[in-house]
């Protein structure tokens, strides 16, 4: 086994607040506001995307360092990472969500309701916070 290599965790995490943190400006607006303007909605798509890759590939990371399988897909990284985060099963079903939206962004973009991305902003982004706790408490142990 590998020991999880903090400046890779540290890179991620870096990553992945500074998505949120445009994201969470984001959310500020209003539903309107946001529909608006392509340059809201289309800079909501890019971090989500950054976001939830930096989570993936934190998970996977740990994954790899951890010797925990070979997952076959974001849902198998979220999953596996989950159980070795101690994470419960609602909020896994949560981010795979999340992993299937950026799914969703990135291979079926003309799809993707511009409605449902301002939804995340206000209601998901939280998730974000949640499983960076749990990753730093995890790698305080």
């Amino acid at each position: 086994m590998t020991p999880i290599n903090p400046e890779v965790v540290t890179r991620l995490l870096t990553e992945m607040e500074q998505a949120v943190g445009k994201l969470n400006v984001l959310s500020s607006l209003s539903q309107d506001e946001f529909l608006s303007d392509s340059k809201y909605y289309d800079s909501a798509k890019y971090n989500l995307i950054v976001a939830v890759e930096s989570l993936i590939d934190l998970c996977n990371h740990i994954i790899a360092q951890k010797r925990l399988g070979k997952p076959e897909d974001y849902g198998d990284i979220l999953r596996i990472a989950g159980k070795e985060l101690t994470l419960n099963a609602d909020f896994i079903k949560s981010l795979e969500k999340m992993a299937k939206f950026r799914n969703l962004i990135v291979h079926l973009y003309w799809k993707t309701d511009n409605a449902e991305v301002y939804n995340i902003l206000k209601n998901n982004l939280g998730d974000f916070d949640k499983i960076k706790k749990s990753l730093q408490e995890y790698l305080t142990r």
